[in-house]
């Protein structure tokens, strides 16, 4: 199936038959979320809990295989799904319903209908918090980074001086997080889940680095979640944007973060949110950088100091 040109619509009857013909497969590994906001979205107006009907739609006509799906299409569902007005969605009761049916066995539409979801909650507390950050960022802090002395380690989570210890925190756990994914040949497509190859390999990099074992875990864990964040909104300066509510993010599980990412970048809730983070995406290179630089002629520093000891000894 070719992908659909971007000037032509999708219908809406046709989108809601496009994610009902979603496998098991892929709505468990790949589509979660963004249905999980759809009927958090919809719980607002219909009744969903009675909504359950054995009702299904027709195979779908164009379709070889719903395999041949292109991600941009299924996307593009979404989004004219979630997007409909509120005053509208009586309208499509009887499309809901069957959706519904469908996918209520999934443990993401419990999560959904249970009061405000955390990634709201969370993207809420970013955004009251965005013109400071804002201000903070408005001049350049690579000062603040040369400033920086002793174990690198150490600044995880140290709040006596916010928002410079929360900015030095971000720089920390991306510094983690990098360093684990090139140990682990990591990509920042998704998080792991339980019993997956690469969390068990996380303990492997945490002895590897040495020092207060509890921070460079908590922070390599947090750091991962902040790349693949920045992986799903295509802007690195959100972990930026996220400076005073960075150390956060571990109350967040991977659906979470998901559902975070759907809000910012496909159901485009928060364009203020994700327009400073385009903006500050250069200087977030810059400073990370200069972090990593600092850090291994730290380290560097450290094991000479080291080796002469050995040898005095």
């Amino acid at each position: 199936m070719a992908n659909i040109r971007p000037d032509i619509p999708l219908s809406i009857r046709r989108c809601f038959e496009h994610i009902y013909f979603l496998s098991n497969e892929d709505i468990y590994n790949r589509w979660q979320a963004p249905i999980g906001l759809v009927f958090h979205r919809f719980q607002h107006v219909l009744d969903l809990r009675s909504s359950y009907t054995n009702s299904s739609f027709p195979p779908l006509e164009d379709s070889q295989g719903i395999d041949e799906q292109s991600d941009e299409r299924i996307r593009t569902c979404f989004r004219v799904v979630y997007t409909l007005p509120l005053e509208s969605l009586h309208q499509w009761r009887w499309e809901i319903s069957v959706l519904f049916s469908r996918c209520r066995r999934f443990d993401i539409i419990r999560l959904s209908l249970q009061g405000v979801l955390a990634p709201y909650q969370y993207l809420e507390e970013v955004r009251r918090n965005l013109n400071s950050i804002q201000d903070f960022f408005n001049e350049r802090r690579l000062p603040l980074i040369t400033r920086f002395s002793g174990d690198p380690q150490a600044s995880l989570l140290n709040l006596k001086d916010p928002p410079y210890s929360q900015f030095l925190d971000v720089l920390y756990m991306r510094h983690h997080a990098q360093a684990y994914a090139g140990m682990a040949m990591d990509v920042a497509d998704r998080l792991p889940g339980l019993g997956d190859r690469r969390a068990s390999q996380l303990s492997n990099y945490i002895a590897s680095v040495g020092g207060d074992s509890k921070r460079v875990e908590r922070g390599t864990k947090i750091g991962r979640k902040l790349s693949r964040i920045e992986h799903g909104v295509k802007a690195p300066g959100i972990s930026l944007v996220l400076t005073r509510n960075a150390w956060k993010l571990h109350r967040l599980n991977a659906q979470e973060i998901e559902m975070m990412i759907w809000l910012l970048n496909d159901f485009s809730q928060y364009p203020d949110i994700l327009e400073l983070a385009n903006h500050l995406s250069t200087d977030l290179g810059v400073y990370q950088r200069l972090y990593d630089h600092i850090v291994r002629e730290l380290l560097n520093d450290l094991m000479s100091i080291l080796g002469e000891n050995q040898c005095s000894s």
